[in-house]
């Protein structure tokens, strides 16, 4: 996904935000919702929806940022709108999580079970396209979605 500045200030509708920190200081999302680190021994359940960070993607930028006052937040839905991106929070913990935005890709429970697929056998390749290809769980779009995500990561790496 390109990044644009246009986007940097398209603040979700209906979001109501005003600077200030949140009620406790945001921590990193879990691996799970990094492109570079996806795994198929990434521990918990995949949610019906989950996003993805791209590669590009400063999280601790973000989230320094976050700390120190500079974003939107919502402290009613406990959001934060900083730099083209909208993250959620946990309130007790402070663990954060991406929700929408430049370098967020969001993905179904079926397109993140295949692209965990896909990093089990290292990479879009005969072993993993069978596997994702003979189970009837998945949608040619759920396929095409992990291995578009999966060349995002490789692009990354190189």
């Amino acid at each position: 996904m390109p990044r644009t500045e246009a986007y940097r200030e398209k603040v979700p509708e209906g979001f109501k935000g005003i600077r200030g920190t949140p009620p406790v200081p945001l921590r990193k999302p879990s691996d799970r919702h990094s492109i570079a680190r996806v795994s198929n021994t990434n521990k918990g359940k995949p949610g019906e929806r989950n996003t993805m960070i791209a590669p590009w993607v400063d999280v601790q930028a973000d989230l320094d940022a976050i700390n120190a006052g500079q974003g939107l937040a919502d402290s009613g839905k406990s959001q934060v709108w900083i730099n083209g991106r909208l993250w959620e929070f946990y309130a007790d913990t402070g663990t954060s999580y991406p929700m929408s935005g430049d370098g967020f890709i969001p993905m179904t429970q079926a397109q993140f079970r295949a692209l965990r697929i896909i990093a089990g056998y290292n990479g879009v390749n005969e072993r993993s396209e069978r596997e994702i290809g003979s189970n009837p769980a998945f949608t040619d779009e759920d396929r095409e979605i992990a291995r578009r995500v999966w060349r995002i990561r490789e692009e990354a790496n190189q």
